[in-house]
């Protein structure tokens, strides 16, 4: 796992370059392989395949990470350029059991 070592570096100015190529280099690689990946599918709707599978909540819980900036120094929209991955990512926080969940476990300040 790529983040693990940044989350696990006392260092702030060394996690912070972690980071940074984090950003710029590992994921838009990684995330350009994922997004052909998705598109090559074929599927005719906003899923991986005809319906929602597992790794369509896979791409959820990674967009809604980066989302969530939980992780410094990584931008929240980094994920917005991969088209097919937000459309899965739109889809997933739509769907009514996942709405449903989402509501449930909102945690209120």
């Amino acid at each position: 796992h790529k983040v693990y070592p940044t989350v696990h570096e006392s260092d702030p100015g060394r996690t912070k370059a972690m980071r940074m190529k984090l950003a710029t280099v590992t994921f838009p690689e990684m995330f350009g392989l994922l997004e052909a990946r998705l598109t090559s599918s074929g599927a005719a709707g906003p899923w991986f395949l005809s319906g929602i599978t597992l790794a369509d909540l896979d791409v959820y819980n990674l967009v809604r990470m980066m989302k969530s900036g939980v992780l410094d120094h990584i931008p929240v929209n980094i994920c917005s350029d991969y088209p097919k991955m937000m459309t899965i990512f739109n889809a997933v926080a739509s769907h009514p059991a996942v709405a449903a969940w989402n509501k449930a476990h909102t945690k209120v300040a």
